[in-house]
């Protein structure tokens, strides 16, 4: 279903990640650790939901050293979906 929708497993985990705090948002330090890859991975990773609009990062305005990562709607919309099919395929099971 995820590849239908044009999603790997650990992106899906992503933007769950980002979709389950409150502000919707992540440093890309907590991403690595949530996600529990290197830095470089954590970057390939929200570089390619940035080209799917799903997720947008910027810098801290408080420390420009820190990028955060935003889910968007689209990213929101996506997360949904993901969780209706999740369900679907749980109850299959």
């Amino acid at each position: 279903m995820m590849r239908s929708q044009d999603l790997t497993m650990v992106q899906t985990g992503a933007l769950l990640a980002l979709y389950n705090t409150p502000e919707k948002q992540l440093s890309m330090k907590q991403l690595e650790k949530n996600l529990h890859v290197a830095q470089s991975t954590a970057a390939g990773i929200i570089s390619r939901l940035e080209q799917k609009g799903l997720v947008e990062g910027h810098g801290d305005v408080g420390d420009k050293r820190i990028k955060l990562v935003h889910i968007t709607q689209a990213g929101i919309d996506r997360v949904l979906e993901t969780e209706k099919d999740m369900a679907h395929t749980e109850k299959t099971l």
